[in-house]
């Protein structure tokens, strides 16, 4: 049993002797022969024990080398917890895990429902002697009466730990999965806690439905029905649910509105002389479904609300008898039922925070005879939120809480946020599977009315959207109904694949650095990817890297997955299109704290008119990179140009110049293989049209005393001269391939303007690094540095070239020096303080 933190204990119970000379010559384990009953047994020793906290399991589970650590350092800061759980999986006798059970935080419908605690629990020793559970045995049993019993005295007492700690072998999956006790714990847990219910088996293997019961009188529900613009719908909304509701006190208040259709209005005219049920209010006001429901609320009679969707279609009789039942549990504060669609698919099973960004659904489109993910499709649990299409709710807790929200969400997210702010007073929500109604899919208005409709409808959604992670930004991070492993991108139970950051966000002491690459060829690679994997290889930093801007699966974090990931430091390189821009306008608003980094290696606002790259850069440009560095904390740069050109701009700005990574370049060497004629060459992206220009005349006057060669751009005109043109290559081939040039000079032209003035000393960095000697424009990078530099003139660089093929011995030594100031000054593991002080906060 390996930890990486020796404050562990190894108790062995056995009525053998012990096989292992190890657990004679250890301090951290025991081997303890008994004859004693196990459970008996294991209350000697826990007596006896000095120490806290205890994992009790049959031989060959398995602990993470960090379960200790982590747990540790979990219940450091819960010192009111009694017990604490964490993730698990199951492992094959090759080694090989699998089945990830990604667990919510405690769900005590959802305990209820399915001992889901499983085997990854650590209890507290005055709980570990408790009677109650000193006699239940080692294992599922004793886990699962465990948060039971603690759930009763404060649902604080039960902690989760999201991180898979715990891996089941395959022997023993049968034994965590399933245990005999369930129903009479689970009946005596609810004795305990004073409701009527009667315990049952669940539709899944090992699970149980909870039978909440009514009492003799039970209350009044009057149930709220906004009518909209189908006839079809609310028809057959009202007509099913009188047909079949068999509660024996309901009224139907059901609500035309400004929207209301002519034909609507009509049948609804009718509606109170066919049934005593039902009466018809009118709304004469602004359409928002949160007033209509509100001023609904506030005609009703019932003790109890029941808000439907006029596109619900009721199919069970004891529908509404099931949602009182469960909704007048003294600590329950909405209820809420599946949806699915008429083709049978899931179309409510929860809501989650931070899911979408705001609040969105969970396992849309799922069959619905199929179990979801850890059976919860098919099983009572408790959600933040559930879907406002059909709401159970006591009217006086409705109005304490202020009823929905007309101001911030009329249309949209009304439904969250009161589920939220009954939450925020102890109240639970929860979602049943053995509720279920039809919701109708919408039929397309007419084209006029659709757009008309669909734009209002947006631009309220969003100021709806903005509102509600302005008030519930807290909250969003880690919904406790999910899992932080969990995807808040995909509507099914998925495991994150997009961003799942590689550390705790509450355990993790070294800072932890969010970043996106512009691309992964230069830019990106000396300007972030390199220096990130550098400081993170080091032990320096912790970081997760975004897919670049330039990859087709490239996104930019919700504001809930950034507070979900706590990252110290959001970097991001050349941030300023409008993928970009709104983004960055959000974290400044809602994530002040989060350090955020913009890095840029150009002044991108004075492209030279001969680059090919000038198209992709409009007037605005200057305006767009002065607007997304004043969202940022600081700005990092390759040079003091760049610097100086964006002072105006933001006040915290640093330079920290490029630098090569010593795994890439630190080992090459060209070829020198024979040749008829000295090789002369240069290497670089297509954009570098004007630096090339001016060599056209150089090429041609020497073409027959030497063998050009290009790798990346040459241009046409060049083409007749020139003995081997290369293809570009990604950007891990580049460094040998440029050395496999084999070249005896390089060459490194560059128009003299603002921008090139401005640029770093890359190019001779890598040619240096493969041994080239080169050949330079005399301009501001390319200074201080041992190469030869000449004036952008075709005579100037003809003579400095023959003077280099003249005495290539002398030429080759230049190579040799070049590479070694390259190798002393210029890598990146000498530069790594730098880059540690210019992402980080001060």
């Amino acid at each position: 049993m390996a930890q990486v933190l020796a404050n562990w204990r190894l108790t062995v119970l056995s009525e053998y002797a012990c096989p292992d000379s190890r657990f004679e010559s250890s301090d951290l384990m025991e081997w303890v022969q008994t004859s004693l009953q196990q459970a008996d047994a294991m209350t000697a020793i826990i007596a006896a024990s000095p120490a806290e906290w205890f994992i009790c399991a049959p031989a060959g589970l398995r602990l993470s080398p960090a379960f200790t650590l982590l747990t540790g350092l979990r219940l450091s800061k819960q010192p009111d917890a009694l017990v604490l759980y964490t993730d698990e999986d199951i492992v094959n006798a090759d080694g090989e895990h699998s089945q990830p059970k990604l667990k919510p935080g405690i769900n005590i419908e959802f305990l209820r429902s399915s001992p889901y605690v499983g085997a990854a629990t650590i209890i507290r020793k005055p709980l570990m002697l408790d009677p109650r559970i000193a006699i239940l045995p080692p294992g599922l049993s004793r886990n699962y009466g465990a948060a039971l019993l603690a759930f009763e005295q404060a649902p604080t007492t039960v902690d989760h730990l999201d991180e898979i700690l715990v891996h089941v072998p395959e022997a023993l999956t049968e034994e965590y999965a399933v245990t005999a006790l369930a129903h009479l714990l689970v009946q005596q847990h609810l004795a305990r806690c004073g409701a009527a219910a009667e315990v049952c088996d669940g539709p899944l293997t090992g699970t149980l439905f909870i039978d909440y019961k009514l009492p003799a009188k039970p209350p009044m529900v009057s149930i709220i029905i906004t009518a909209r613009q189908r006839l079809d719908k609310i028809q057959t909304c009202i007509e099913a649910l009188l047909k079949k509701t068999n509660y024996p006190d309901f009224e139907v208040l059901v609500i035309d509105n400004a929207e209301t259709e002519p034909a609507v209005q009509a049948f609804l005219a009718k509606l109170p002389n066919s049934n005593s049920h039902v009466k018809v209010l009118h709304y004469s006001q602004k359409y928002s479904v949160s007033a209509i429901n509100n001023f609904s609320a506030r005609q009703a009679q019932g003790e109890y609300l029941l808000l439907l969707n006029d596109d619900t279609v009721i199919l069970q009789e004891n529908w509404l008898a099931r949602l009182v039942a469960i909704g007048i549990q003294k600590d329950v504060g909405v209820a809420g039922c599946r949806l699915v669609s008429f083709e049978q698919h899931i179309k409510h099973a929860g809501l989650i925070l931070g899911h979408g960004g705001t609040v969105d659904h969970i396992g849309m489109d799922l069959p619905l005879t199929e179990p979801g993910y850890m059976g919860r499709a098919q099983l009572m649990q408790n959600f933040s939120a559930v879907s406002g299409a059909c709401i159970l709710v006591r009217k006086d807790l409705f109005f304490d809480a202020g009823g929905f929200d007309e101001k911030n969400f009329p249309i949209s997210h009304y439904d969250a946020d009161l589920c939220l702010k009954l939450g925020e007073r102890d109240y639970r929500i929860v979602w049943t599977p053995f509720v279920t109604l039809a919701q109708k899919d919408d039929k397309p208005l007419s084209i006029e009315k659709e757009a008309k409709h669909d734009n209002q409808q947006n631009l309220t959604d969003l100021r709806s959207r903005k509102a509600f992670i302005k008030k519930w930004l807290p909250k969003l991070a880690n919904d406790p109904a999910y899992n932080r492993h969990l995807s808040l991108r995909q509507r099914e139970w998925m495991i994150d694949g997009d961003f799942d950051v590689p550390w705790h966000p509450d355990l993790e002491p070294l800072p932890r650095i969010v970043a996106q690459a512009p691309d992964e060829m230069g830019v990106g690679q000396y300007r972030m990817i390199g220096p990130i994997q550098e400081l993170t290889r080091s032990h320096r930093i912790c970081s997760f890297m975004l897919p670049a801007l330039s990859s087709e699966k490239r996104f930019l974090p919700y504001v809930s997955e950034l507070i979900r990931a706590n990252p110290t430091v959001f970097f991001l390189q050349n941030a300023f299109s409008d993928f970009h821009l709104d983004d960055l306008q959000h974290y400044a608003e809602l994530l002040p704290d989060v350090f955020r980094v913009f890095g840029q290696d150009d002044i991108v606002f004075s492209i030279p008119q001969k680059s090919a790259a000038r198209k992709y850069f409009g007037k605005d440009t200057k305006a767009r990179v002065r607007r997304a560095v004043s969202l940022c904390h600081r700005v990092i740069v390759t040079t003091e140009p760049i610097a100086e050109a964006m002072r105006s701009m933001v006040d915290d700005i640093q330079v920290v110049p490029n630098s090569l990574e010593r795994s890439r370049w630190g080992g090459l060497q060209p070829p020198r293989n024979d040749r008829r004629k000295p090789r002369i060459g240069w290497a670089g992206a297509q954009q570098h049209q004007g630096d090339l220009e001016f060599i056209l005349p150089v090429v041609e006057a020497t073409a027959n005393e030497v063998d050009w060669i290009f790798m990346g751009l040459c241009p046409p005109k060049l083409r007749y001269h020139v003995a081997g043109v290369h293809n570009a290559v990604p950007f891990d081939q580049y460094p040998a391939a440029l050395a496999a040039l084999d070249l005896d000079l390089a060459i490194a032209p560059l128009e003299i303007n603002r921008f090139n003035t401005a640029k770093s000393n890359l190019r001779l960095l890598e040619y240096g690094a493969v041994g080239f000697p080169v050949i330079a424009t005399d301009i501001l990078p390319y200074r201080n540095a041992p190469v030869t530099r000449v004036p952008n003139n075709p005579k100037a660089w003809i003579d400095a070239i023959r003077a280099h093929v003249h005495d290539l011995d002398a030429t080759r030594i230049a190579g040799e020096q070049l590479r070694e100031w390259v190798l002393s000054n210029w890598m990146l593991d000498q530069h790594l303080d730098e880059w540690m002080k210019a992402l980080l906060p001060d």
